[in-house]
């Protein structure tokens, strides 16, 4: 009768700290994986010299790269210590949950950054042909330079400052009260970029501040406009979400 082939179990014990060190090796793998994605390129780059050449190209997590590389350097050296100087009876390095948690929070931002859909919502400024021009203006309390004018869901152009005061000082034998929209000079509609909420917000950023030509996204949700996004919002988003 034939036996049974033996069958051993092998037990390794795992001190939290060997767990701990796997923990951030295979994050940290995964930041500098995404980073080689980011660059698009095959060829081989030291860890700091892809953050570098993020912090000072032209990339949708540029901002970031240049907010935070001195961390994210700071991880390439822990994990140097990590796999090159330890062993042997020798300790030179001891992780704490604070360094993992703050690694896990950047490589989270850098492969699922948020989207355009997270932005906090705010009050959306904006008109039609028919609307009173005097009406406009007093409820932009908060001083919008553009202001996108749809008709029948479709963006038909802007109302801007830069367009509008210079025609104003023309108009000598006009009442202010009678002008509507449609009685104004009007930005043209290329200016104004639809977009998904679903785009990442580094992609917009990168989009917005790329085209000179874009004065402002509307940022649209299920054919549903939930947003605006301008130059001017960008620093402050981007320190949010640094």
């Amino acid at each position: 009768m034939q036996k049974s082939p033996t069958i051993t179990i092998l037990h390794i014990d795992l001190s939290p700290s060997v767990v701990m060190i796997a923990d951030f090796l295979a994050q940290f793998n995964t930041l500098d994986k995404q980073l080689d994605t980011i660059i698009g390129s095959d060829k081989f780059l030291p860890y700091n010299e892809k953050i570098n050449k993020i912090a000072h190209g032209h990339y949708p997590l540029t901002p970031r790269m240049r907010h935070h590389g001195d961390q994210l350097k700071y991880f390439g050296e822990i994990r140097n210590l990590l796999i090159h100087h330890q062993g042997e009876g020798k300790t030179y390095l001891t992780l704490n949950h604070e360094a993992l948690t703050d690694l896990e929070r950047v490589v989270d931002f850098v492969t699922r950054p948020p989207t355009l859909a997270d932005l906090p919502h705010r009050e959306l400024m904006i008109c039609s042909p028919d609307d009173n021009l005097a009406d406009i203006i007093i409820q932009n309390t908060k001083h919008y330079n553009h202001i996108p004018v749809l008709q029948d869901g479709q963006i038909i152009g802007g109302l801007s400052h830069e367009l509008l005061l210079p025609w104003l000082a023309t108009q000598t034998d006009t009442s202010f009260s009678d002008l509507h929209i449609r009685d104004i000079p009007l930005t043209k509609p290329h200016h104004y970029h639809r977009i998904s909420s679903a785009i990442s917000i580094p992609d917009a950023i990168h989009l917005l501040a790329s085209r000179g030509d874009y004065k402002m996204l509307l940022i649209y949700e299920n054919n549903t406009l939930i947003n605006l996004l301008t130059r001017h919002d960008i620093p402050k988003i981007v320190e949010k979400i640094s």
